[in-house]
C-alpha cells in the first residue's frame, strides 16, 4: 500500500521527502501528527486508537479519522491533523480519490 499511496499522491503534486514522509513506525508517525510535523497518517483504526491511548492523546481533539474503503482495506483509516491547511486537505482528498479508483 505504501508504494501505491506514494505514487498516487506524487501524481497530485506531493514530493517524497518534502510532502511525503514514509515510516513504518506507527508510534513515530502519531507523534509527528500530534506535533504537527505531518498532516496525515494511515493506520488501522485499532492501531490508531491503541497508539493514541499509549501516548495519552486518545481524548485530544488533534486528529480526525477517515475510513479508507469498505473493501479489504476497511480496517485502515487516515488520521489528519486539525491544524492542516485547507489547500493541503484538498490535495490529500484529491490524491485519495484517485487512489480509491484503483482499489
Amino acid at each position: 500500500m505504501e508504494i501505491t499511496v506514494t505514487v498516487t499522491f506524487c501524481k497530485k503534486d506531493f514530493k517524497r521527502g518534502v510532502n511525503i514522509d514514509l515510516s513504518s513506525n506507527e508510534e513515530t508517525n502519531l507523534k509527528k501528527l500530534i506535533k504537527g510535523l505531518v498532516d496525515v497518517v494511515i493506520q488501522s483504526q485499532e492501531s490508531l486508537n491503541y497508539r493514541l491511548d499509549l501516548l495519552g492523546s486518545k481524548d485530544l481533539s488533534l486528529v480526525s479519522g477517515v475510513a479508507i474503503s469498505q473493501a479489504e482495506s476497511a480496517e485502515h483509516c487516515m488520521a489528519l491533523s486539525l491544524e492542516t491547511n485547507a489547500e493541503t486537505v484538498k490535495k490529500i482528498r484529491n490524491g485519495f480519490e484517485l487512489w480509491q479508483k484503483y482499489q
